[in-house]
C-alpha cells in the first residue's frame, strides 16, 4: 500500500512538474522567440550592412582596377603610336634613299653603257690600224 501511495504521488508529482515545465516552456518559448527573432533581425541587418561594406568595397576595387587598366591601355596606346610614327617616318626616309638610290643606278648604268660603247670603238679602231 504504502508502494502504492509513493507511486500514485510520484504520477502525480512527475505529472505536475510535466505540466509546470509546458507552462514555463511555453511563457519561457514565447519570450525566448520574440528575443531570438529580435536577435535574428538584428544579426541579419548586421550582415547586410556588412554585406552592403564588401560590396562597396568590391565595387571600389574594381572601379580602381578599371582606372589602372585604362592608364596601362593609355601609356599603351601613346607608346604604339610613337614607335607608328617612327616606322612611318623611317619608311618615307627609306623610300626617299631609295629614290636616289635608283636615280644612281640609272645614272651609274647609263655611264657604264657609254663606256662600254667606247671601248668597243676604241677597240675597232684599234684592230682596223
Amino acid at each position: 500500500m504504502t508502494e502504492a501511495i509513493l507511486t500514485g504521488a510520484g504520477a502525480i508529482g512527475g505529472a505536475l512538474l510535466i505540466w509546470l515545465g509546458q507552462k514555463l516552456m511555453g511563457f519561457a518559448g514565447k519570450g525566448a522567440t520574440v528575443d531570438l527573432l529580435k536577435e535574428v533581425e538584428k544579426n541579419r541587418a548586421e550582415g547586410d550592412s556588412k554585406l552592403h561594406e564588401r560590396i562597396d568595397d568590391m565595387k571600389k576595387q574594381i572601379e580602381e582596377s578599371l582606372t589602372e587598366m585604362d592608364s596601362v591601355h593609355s601609356v599603351n596606346y601613346n607608346s604604339l603610336d610613337k614607335q607608328l610614327a617612327i616606322v612611318t617616318d623611317r619608311q618615307q626616309n627609306t623610300a626617299k634613299v631609295l629614290d636616289e638610290v635608283r636615280k644612281e643606278m640609272h645614272e651609274i648604268r647609263g655611264e657604264m653603257r657609254s663606256n662600254t660603247e667606247n671601248i668597243i670603238g676604241a677597240i675597232s679602231k684599234l684592230v682596223k690600224e
